[in-house]
């Protein structure tokens, strides 16, 4: 079966009446420490990955996506943000980006995100 790997752009124009689609949402960011004397923030979550067999599409037809991006890290005082949603045709895929990680505090290091 042909493989159509999509890593930018916002718009496929289906080739088949149906496709499988693999989706990896963004990972989470490191998050950062809240002074230069505190201990580092907790790792970034990894991006959730979710599939399916989409059998409801029209050949030479656009269906609309997503990449879900990476979050940003944390530094000092600007906490870490959460990855992006992966998503195909807006609902029948979403794979959910992962989730920050908290800042350091003092002699505390941050939790890892989910």
């Amino acid at each position: 079966m042909p493989v159509d790997l999509l890593t930018s752009g916002i718009s496929y124009t289906a080739k088949r009446e149906w496709c499988i689609v693999d989706a990896w949402g963004g990972g989470g960011g490191g998050g950062g420490n809240q002074q230069t004397s505190a201990d580092g923030g907790g790792g970034g979550g990894g991006g959730a990955f979710a599939s399916t067999v989409d059998s409801g599409l029209t050949v030479g037809s656009a269906y609309a996506y997503a990449i879900g991006g990476a979050g940003a890290g944390g530094i000092n005082a600007t906490p870490a943000t959460n990855g992006g949603d992966t998503t195909w045709r807006t609902t029948v895929v979403v794979a959910k980006g992962g989730s920050l990680g908290s800042p350091g505090a003092g002699t505390a290091p941050g939790n890892g995100g989910a």
